[in-house]
């Protein structure tokens, strides 16, 4: 998770330095790991004017160890062995342990038909509502963890949203409607 920060902040620091980026207005997101790598990021900087992490996998790792064991030690999560005998592993890599230091607003958004996906943007909701920080959910009915194959009126809503996210908290050019 630390392992991030480094090289996605220079990548923004040179689209801006070639005037590819507004340094004071960037926003962020991610599908999958995508997704885990922005609820990391936004944990770990306060760079980011507004998130979107769509299907989130993996910001909590022991709600996922519980259905994916090879995937958390030794497969796309490498924690090198299970929560007994590398606890330090499953907390440093899980951003939910640090929802706490969160400033940024999040966008999150999950199918009903990915489990694991809408799990875990639907925990990092309720912690961060817990925590009282600036987040949303849009869970859409049955679709599933890859947006490509979801149906068009879910991506018509969902590109509709995004759009209004971002002006909203990146461009300031409109109110935001609640997305709840």
């Amino acid at each position: 998770m630390t392992g991030l920060v480094e090289p996605v902040l220079a990548a923004v620091d040179r689209a801006v330095e070639l005037g590819l980026a507004d340094g004071e207005r960037v926003g962020l997101m991610g599908t999958s790991y995508g997704g885990y790598s922005v609820v990391s990021l936004i944990a770990q900087t306060d760079r980011f004017w507004a998130a979107l992490a769509i299907a989130p996998w993996g910001v909590n790792m022991m709600s996922m160890y519980t259905r994916h064991i090879g995937w958390c030690e030794t497969g796309q999560a490498r924690l090198g062995g299970s929560p007994w005998e590398n606890r330090a592993a499953y907390i440093e890599n899980s951003p939910f342990f640090y929802l706490d230091r969160v400033s940024t607003p999040l966008l999150l958004v999950g199918g009903t038909g990915d489990q694991d996906g809408s799990t875990q943007a639907e925990e990092t909701f309720v912690a961060l509502r817990r925590l009282g920080k600036r987040v949303e959910l849009r869970l859409y009915k049955d679709e599933h963890h890859g947006t490509s194959a979801w149906s068009r009126d879910a991506l018509d809503d969902l590109y509709r949203r995004v759009v209004d996210w971002f002006n909203c908290h990146v461009a300031e050019t409109q109110p935001h409607e609640q997305l709840v």
